[in-house]
């Protein structure tokens, strides 16, 4: 699919450009579709008299909708499908101490496609985080019915997944930032393939010594999975580097690039990923606006290069879409 025929569509997506942070740890070393997770920054300040709400109390609708192309990752030949996906969601975060240091936090959403082969999927997320001014902690426990994650199964059948993350951020000194990232999942599947588990540890370096316009980051991440019959077992390596722009305190952009390295390890021969490697080029442009006091808005695009030696997994892909959030209280 052209980049041109996704455009138009996907003007109707909305996504949340983080607020200003004790510590930044939103956006490292997210996929655009899973994603992740709990990964919110802290709140610099704000009010709740416009909203009336209790002054500890944050309330954070959003709004998404993104236009996938070829949204299971198949090689021409398999017919991609083109699917579009509408999500709303809502966040409810609390100040547990005065100090902000400490919050908690809660969010249900739901996401609906155009497609027959896919159900809707309701989403539940619980966390806390936690920040300073050198350090910063998030950690949170999802369920997602009917989910789809074809970055770690290739899977186009839907699965209950949980999935908990857990990220670390240290400011070394006050241009270098490092951080830490850990996530767990784990896939019901309804036919014989059971259970999948897959886990992820990843670190992270950012420099912020050229100040708010220009900063780059690098970061690596060793992913491991197994299921219940050991198709799908395999091990992977990525990496990234990924530059930030923002020309004004409310506007902001980044581009990253990001390489994916899968060996799968079933010992097999019978099974088709018997001796399997996959390589994924992913190219992420990032585009975001605080276009009012408590509103903001957010332009993803991402294309995904597939090269396999299966010939079923050589595919191209593209996501474009558009997210919207508002923030309510937080004072």
């Amino acid at each position: 699919m052209k980049t041109t025929r996704i455009l138009l569509p996907a003007l109707r997506f909305v996504a949340r450009r983080p607020r200003p942070a004790v510590a930044a740890l939103t956006l490292w070393l997210v996929a655009p579709l899973t994603a992740s997770p709990g990964v919110m920054a802290f709140a610099q300040g704000g009010t709740s008299r416009s909203s009336g709400l209790p002054s500890r109390l944050e309330i954070l609708p959003m709004l998404r909708t993104v236009e996938h192309s070829n949204f299971f990752q198949v090689s021409e030949d398999l017919g991609p499908e083109d699917v579009r996906e509408d999500e709303a969601r809502i966040r409810v975060r609390y100040r547990v101490t005065e100090d902000r240091r400490v919050r908690v936090y809660g969010e249900l959403g739901i996401s609906q496609y155009d497609s027959r082969r896919l159900d809707n999927a309701p989403r539940r997320r619980v966390g806390v985080m936690s920040g300073g001014p050198r350090h910063a902690f998030d950690s949170s426990l999802a369920f997602v019915s009917n989910g789809r994650e074809v970055e770690l199964t290739d899977a186009v059948r839907a699965s209950d997944i949980w999935n908990w993350v857990g990220l670390y951020d240290y400011w070394l000194t006050e241009a270098w930032q490092v951080g830490v990232r850990a996530v767990l999942w784990q896939q019901e599947f309804d036919d014989d393939t059971a259970r999948v588990d897959t886990n992820e540890i990843g670190v992270r370096a950012r420099y912020r010594g050229f100040g708010r316009i220009f900063s780059p980051e690098v970061g690596l991440l060793r992913r491991q999975s197994s299921d219940a019959v050991g198709r799908n077992d395999y091990d992977e390596d990525l990496s990234y580097v990924r530059l930030h722009f923002s020309p004004t305190p409310r506007v902001g952009f980044s581009l990253r690039y990001r390489f994916r390295d899968r060996a799968f390890s079933t010992t097999d021969p019978t099974i088709s990923n018997f001796g399997r490697s996959d390589e994924r080029d992913k190219w992420t442009l990032l585009l975001s606006s605080q276009v009012w006091k408590n509103l903001d808005l957010r332009l993803i695009y991402d294309r995904i290069d597939g090269r396999s030696t299966d010939p079923t997994h050589v595919f191209d892909s593209q996501d474009l879409g558009l997210i919207l959030a508002w923030r309510l209280g937080g004072g």
